[in-house]
């Protein structure tokens, strides 16, 4: 009696990134240039693949570096790009183009974040939007702005921005593995803050692009939320990285954020 081999680790997470993607063995086949046969018995644990294969099925479901690292180790390969700290030597000329990028966008607002929204730098602008996070924790933008306090009483536009923000992470949480520390007690934490907060219709402000809007006394401070990103990368981080500006949508939030700078 025959009996069907197990799915490899590897099998596995084809098989789940290519069903989250929507393609089938034979459209994802064309796309790699292999058979259908072959990608069966790769998803069946029937054939190893090699580095060159994963790379070229990475390249075809369009994976993040992260997700190519996690497909290249469940085949049993060492990983293929690293992922330097933001404050290692390796990335100090990054860095320092981040810095100097911040800075030159003040008096408005910019955050470097993670692609979990971990608050990696701020210019000073940023700075005297965040809360302090306490005993110099490591603060988390879903918690400072989802989280009931003052900051999120100052969103006029709360529940709009929250599920923005909360598709975003969710978006990038897909590429992380299920085990990571952070992960589950943070997802845990944002549904919570979202518990009963309505879900908006996607044309429910009429505006292109879902901004925050600040509501400080009886002034409403509208924003325009812009991201920037590095081009093309090789490593993790900075792939991940981005920086989030509040830039002012009108004269009235433009002076408002004018006289919050610093003089002299």
């Amino acid at each position: 009696m025959s009996t069907s081999p197990q799915r490899s680790a590897f099998g596995n997470l084809l098989r789940h990134l290519r069903d989250q993607r929507g393609l089938s063995q034979l459209a994802l086949s064309l796309r790699v240039e292999t058979t259908t046969r072959h990608l069966s018995y790769l998803e069946n644990g029937r054939s190893r693949p090699g580095r060159d294969l994963v790379l070229r099925l990475a390249d075809s479901l369009e994976l993040p570096l992260r997700s190519r690292n996690e497909l290249l180790v469940a085949a049993g390969l060492a990983a293929e790009f690293p992922a330097n700290p933001l404050g290692s030597s390796v990335l100090a000329p990054y860095r320092r183009a981040i810095t100097g990028v911040i800075a030159a966008l003040e008096p408005f607002p910019a955050f470097v974040l993670d692609p979990l929204l971990n608050l990696e730098e701020t210019n000073i602008a940023g700075g005297r939007l965040v809360p302090r996070a306490s005993g110099g924790a490591r603060l988390n933008l879903l918690d400072a702005f989802l989280a009931p306090g003052p900051a999120r009483d100052q969103l006029d536009n709360f529940a709009e921005v929250a599920w923005s923000l909360f598709t975003r992470f969710s978006r990038s949480a897909a590429s992380f593995p299920v085990e990571t520390t952070e992960l589950e007690p943070l997802r845990r934490r944002v549904q919570r803050y979202l518990d009963g907060v309505p879900k908006p219709p996607p044309d429910a402000s009429g505006e292109p692009v879902i901004c925050p809007t600040l509501r400080l006394g009886d002034r409403r401070i509208r924003t325009i939320g812009m991201t920037m990103r590095f081009g093309p990368s090789r490593d993790v981080t900075l792939e991940e990285l981005s920086v989030d500006v509040l830039y002012p949508r009108d004269d009235e939030a433009e002076q408002f954020f004018r006289t919050l700078a610093p003089t002299g």
